[in-house]
């Protein structure tokens, strides 16, 4: 990864934290590679993972990922078999 995307992801995890606090914002090496994928092959690491507790978590992030251009890839189970929470952009 390079310095300059380091920078901005280690931003935006620093500003969800100001946003939704410290506990539900993850971007350590576990969490992000528990997140790259689902049962199909595909697989893409995230930034970093939000685990959201409620609504209003949602709420909050969904604007301020709106407002900055955050794209943001919903995940449940990871139990899927078509890649649908594999956060990656096709071009």
């Amino acid at each position: 990864m390079s310095s300059t995307i380091t920078s901005m992801s280690t931003k935006l995890a620093s500003d969800l934290r100001d946003l939704l606090g410290d506990e539900i914002v993850a971007d350590d090496p576990n969490s992000i590679a528990a997140h790259s994928g689902d049962k199909w092959f595909a697989t893409h690491p995230p930034d970093l993972v939000v685990f959201a507790r409620s609504t209003e978590d949602v709420s909050k992030l969904l604007h301020f990922a709106s407002r900055e251009k955050v794209p943001v890839t919903a995940r449940g189970g990871g139990f899927g078999y078509v890649g649908g929470c594999v956060p990656a952009l096709f071009a």
